[in-house]
């Protein structure tokens, strides 16, 4: 018992990837593909507030979310900007793409600055993620061709 309430925190962060592996082989847009994108969004909201509770934050537990987060996502963006490239709309491609460019330059500049590839834990970075994980559901919405 004391082992999974040491890691909790981990355990939680870890169900990211394999919603990213579910994000990559559903449909853009599908139940499933929203379900694998609730699953990790939840993880990846939960994960730190446990951490902190439980005093289970560790250096693995902010390499595991680092590599979570970064997979999750990988995967977010092949899904929408690859496999759905011809449906989306310019200005639903630029948006999104622009959101993308603003969390990799994040992790670069982490990468770059303190030889950790993490993303900046900036108010910046925390609103271009939940910019894109809301545009995800908004697009079936208004539009995937706006």
């Amino acid at each position: 018992m004391d082992f999974f309430k040491k890691n909790a925190a981990n355990m939680i962060t870890a169900v990211r990837i394999p919603c990213a592996v579910g994000i990559v082989f559903s449909k853009p847009f599908t139940p499933l593909f929203y379900f694998f994108l609730i699953l990790g969004g939840l993880s990846d909201a939960i994960d730190g507030m446990v951490a902190r509770r439980i005093s289970g934050d560790s250096h693995l537990g902010a390499l595991l979310d680092s590599i979570s987060d970064l997979c999750f996502f990988g995967a977010t963006v092949f899904s929408v900007i690859i496999k759905e490239y011809n449906s989306i709309g310019i200005s639903a491609k630029l948006i999104f793409i622009i959101l993308c460019i603003v969390r990799l330059i994040c992790y670069l500049i982490q990468l770059i600055k303190f030889k950790q590839l993490a993303p900046l834990h900036t108010i910046f970075n925390k609103l271009a993620s939940i910019s894109i994980f809301v545009m995800l559901f908004f697009i079936p919405f208004i539009g995937i061709t706006m």
